[in-house]
């Protein structure tokens, strides 16, 4: 691709939007381009680089890398309630029988869990939902809490007020519905709005996948959900993500990727437990 092309904020604007369209499928149209625009505007704030023309420069030197990044942010589809719902019936049936014991053993009472790339928050929230719930099996004595990150600002704010639309609810089976849920009319839309005590057990933030390292220092997670998103990654992002992951995962934690994902054959401290999940390597039993 010939760098001079980029010399404007509009050449750069439209060569992109064009590559996205060209890589997604989509259609290239004034609505692509507008969204793309808005993104790199927010982009290279989020790189840390004071004017659009030091962008440029750093988009000419991370092309592959910066475009693949873009693709994935403008092209990942629109998260859902309860989705790839496997996990959670993994976690109920097998993981919790093992993890409960431990959690009980320390001061806090609560399991953690990081729901990473977390979108606008419907995969935190069904986390919250349903482990609550999972754990009234196991004494009401212990809590849930469930940090939920991204790297989009906005996304962070529509998932920190808890507000969707009711047909986003369709996925949602009604027993949660009823105890965590309830109607409102937000300028004569009819909306759902998570009740007080789900969204005190959700925590939203901005975080990026790939730039970790000051992001919870010392915080150590019992589940962490990092689903859809490494397909987006070339292997060596997944594994520097995945080792800064690992460094706030308990010893007896579990890591969660998409079920169309693995992290089978890249040297990574873990072992495989279940369908895309993954936790430290036990102990060998000595004789």
């Amino acid at each position: 691709m010939n760098a001079a092309s980029f010399y404007t904020t509009d050449n750069l604007t439209e060569t992109i939007a064009k590559l996205v369209c060209e890589t997604s499928g989509q259609d290239y149209t004034e609505k692509v381009r507008s969204r793309v625009e808005t993104k790199l505007k927010r982009r290279f704030i989020e790189l840390n680089l004071q004017t659009f023309a030091e962008y440029v420069i750093y988009y000419q030197v991370h092309e592959k890398a910066e475009l693949k990044y873009l693709t994935a942010v403008l092209t990942t589809q629109a998260s859902h309630f309860f989705s790839e719902f496997s996990h959670f019936e993994y976690i109920s049936d097998f993981v919790l029988k093992s993890l409960v014991p431990e959690i009980r053993k320390r001061n806090d009472q609560t399991l953690n869990v990081w729901s990473t790339a977390c979108s606008r928050g419907h995969e935190a929230y069904s986390l919250a939902m349903y482990l609550k719930q999972a754990l009234n099996l196991y004494g009401t004595d212990l809590q849930v809490r469930v940090t939920g990150t991204d790297s989009e600002l906005d996304a962070v704010k529509f998932a920190q007020a808890g507000v969707y639309p009711r047909g986003e609810m369709r996925d949602v089976p009604m027993q949660f519905l009823g105890n965590d849920w309830e109607r409102v009319s937000i300028a004569g839309v009819d909306m759902m709005r998570a009740k007080p005590a789900l969204r005190r057990m959700v925590h939203f933030e901005y975080a990026n996948l790939l730039g970790l390292k000051a992001k919870f220092p010392g915080q150590k997670f019992d589940l962490i959900f990092t689903r859809n998103v490494f397909s987006y990654f070339d292997e060596s992002e997944i594994k520097e993500s995945c080792l800064e992951l690992l460094t706030r995962m308990h010893p007896t934690g579990q890591l969660f990727v998409g079920l169309a994902e693995s992290l089978q054959g890249l040297g990574l401290p873990l072992e495989y437990c279940g369908p895309s999940v993954y936790g430290f390597p036990r102990p060998s039993e000595t004789t």
